[in-house]
C-alpha cells in the first residue's frame, strides 16, 4: 500500500465514524474484537490505520465485552469538517 493509499484509508475510516456519529442511530460503532479474528480488524493496514487515528486523538477505541467500540472525538469531527471546507 502506498503512502497516499494509507492516507485515503485513514480518512475513509474517520469519515465513516463521522457519518455514523451523526446518523440516525447510536453515536458509536462496534466491531468484533481481535480475539474473534473476524471483521475488518483482520486486515493489517486497517488495524494500523485505526491505531494511528487513536494515537492522534481523532478516535477512541475501547474493548467492551469482546467487541471493539469506536467513537470519533471532537477533534476528529473538526478534522472532517475542516477537510470538507
Amino acid at each position: 500500500m502506498t503512502i497516499e493509499e494509507r492516507k485515503q484509508l485513514r480518512m475513509k475510516l474517520l469519515q465513516d465514524l463521522y457519518d455514523y456519529h451523526f446518523g440516525p442511530d447510536e453515536k458509536s460503532y462496534n466491531l468484533p474484537g481481535p480475539k474473534k479474528n473476524s471483521g475488518p480488524l483482520t486486515d493489517k493496514e486497517t488495524r494500523l490505520a485505526y491505531d494511528y487515528l487513536s494515537k492522534k486523538g481523532l478516535i477512541e477505541i475501547k474493548d467492551v465485552v469482546g467487541f471493539i467500540h469506536f467513537s470519533i472525538t471532537p477533534y476528529g469531527i473538526d478534522v472532517i469538517e475542516e477537510a470538507a471546507g
